[in-house]
């Protein structure tokens, strides 16, 4: 049988050169290229002896830290983490768009007493449909994106949902409040909604809590509170 090439070759002719006589070797024509070599030859030089180093600057070099990858889920609920939401929505709300339909966002807050975390995820997501996505957002809200369905149905829908909350406790009556608001047409994520459904999120509690509260009610509340004398 006939051995490759590589292995008829003598031993030291196989073995990887020493970082430290080629760093050494580098640093020589590096130095003296200048000296000794004219115009172009001078910048090759200097060029070689660079390479010639790296090797021993690769091995003192810190190594890079592993880019941290974001979870795709809430260890404790089981709903989808933020940032998948964030990377889904735009093409979420592009799809409804092209179907001729709106998408509604709404935060949903615990109100107290709390239930077991682990009962929150499925009953969330035990009312929603399944194109439906939900996110922890803080420690007691979460965030509920209805792509293609206007602002009547996802009222109804997370208005079922508020109702799931009192059945978790038997004796012990559990609620939520929940804020919605519509994402308007061509948005290019969920900034403005978010912030409509955070203050009727609000209004929902400051008015007693366990209620749905959408945009469109805050926004009359307001009128009708500057209408009054």
């Amino acid at each position: 049988m006939t051995m490759p090439l590589l292995a008829t070759l003598p031993r030291f002719a196989r073995r990887q050169p020493e970082p430290m006589p080629m760093a050494f070797a580098g640093l020589f024509l590096a130095s003296g290229a200048p000296l000794w070599l004219p115009g172009g030859w001078a910048v090759l030089g200097l060029v070689a002896g660079g390479a010639l180093c790296w090797p021993l600057l690769r091995t003192a070099l810190p190594a890079p830290a592993p880019r941290a990858t974001p979870a795709l889920r809430d260890t404790e609920t089981g709903l989808y983490s933020a940032a998948v939401v964030q990377a889904a929505v735009p093409a979420m709300l592009r799809m409804a768009e092209r179907h001729g339909a709106g998408s509604c966002l709404a935060l949903l807050v615990i109100d107290q007493p709390r239930p077991p975390v682990a009962e929150i995820g499925v009953t969330i997501t035990g009312a929603l449909r399944g194109t439906d996505l939900v996110c922890r957002h803080g420690e007691d809200g979460f965030l509920i994106v209805l792509p293609d369905c206007d602002l009547g149905g996802a009222f109804e829908r997370l208005d079922e949902l508020r109702g799931r909350f009192a059945t978790l406790g038997g004796a012990r009556r559990y609620t939520a409040s929940i804020g919605l608001a519509s994402v308007a047409q061509g948005a290019a994520d969920l900034h403005d909604a978010t912030m409509a459904a955070t203050a009727a999120v609000r209004t929902a509690i400051a008015g007693g809590r366990n209620r749905v509260v959408t945009a469109p009610m805050v926004a009359r509340l307001q009128v009708m509170q500057g209408a009054m004398p």
